[in-house]
């Protein structure tokens, strides 16, 4: 009987507009299941890649070129030309002067092949002692005589064998001092020459030079 009455009073309600869409239930009936609902999961970063460092760019070594450049000096006539004759054995093949003219200062580099054993003994009687080398370049200078002449001790040998030595020579009146270096790098051999008025600091040092000059005749 009671079933009955709430079902009429039921009917009558919705009948008059009082139900909403609210969801009803009916007694003697279960409530709907709820399905919970997943909580979102937050959408994965994308992972920033870390950028690569980049490493410095290496300073540039200077080359006999650029150090005498930056020194101040300016390319010249070569001392001794390409075919020169050292003695009765060696042919100068790669020479090249430069000028320091607001110091009355000189650099000559001069490169000579060494083919057989004969040019390399001859040489290397050169490095022993200087001989038609100093004779060929004071020559080459305009000068009168060899004073002084003395060891000229390097910081650092140069190529497989090298030689320093140092002396004066009379350059039209003046005093002048040529510090000469020799040296032998694999089949080659070669001679710096650094020329200045006598008692005045070199601005480059003739050892230095034949380092640079070594360098460029390993990276040939």
């Amino acid at each position: 009987m009671k079933r009955t009455i709430f079902i009429i009073l039921l009917m009558a309600a919705l009948l008059a507009g009082c139900v909403t869409d609210t969801e009803v239930v009916v007694e003697g009936t279960e409530p709907p299941e709820v399905v919970p609902t997943d909580t979102p999961v937050p959408p994965t970063a994308t992972p920033v890649p870390t950028p690569t460092p980049i490493p410095p760019t290496p300073t540039p070594i200077p080359d006999l070129n650029t150090t005498l450049v930056e020194a101040g000096f300016a390319p010249a006539t070569p001392l001794l030309p390409v075919g020169f004759m050292i003695g009765d054995l060696l042919t100068v093949t790669d020479s090249a002067s430069y000028n320091k003219s607001d110091v009355n200062e000189f650099v000559h580099t001069i490169v000579f092949p060494l083919p057989t054993q004969v040019e390399v003994a001859g040489f290397t009687l050169e490095l022993a002692d200087p001989n038609y080398t100093l004779l060929a370049i004071v020559a080459a200078l305009q000068g009168a005589g060899i004073d002084a002449k003395v060891d000229l001790p390097g910081a650092v040998p140069v190529g497989a064998m090298s030689k320093g030595v140092t002396f004066t020579t009379n350059i039209g009146g003046a005093v002048m001092r040529v510090d000469v270096v020799l040296f032998m790098e694999g089949t080659n051999g070669a001679i710096v020459v650094v020329v200045r008025p006598d008692g005045a600091t070199p601005t480059v040092d003739a050892w230095t030079i034949a380092q640079k000059l070594d360098e460029r005749i390993k990276g040939q």
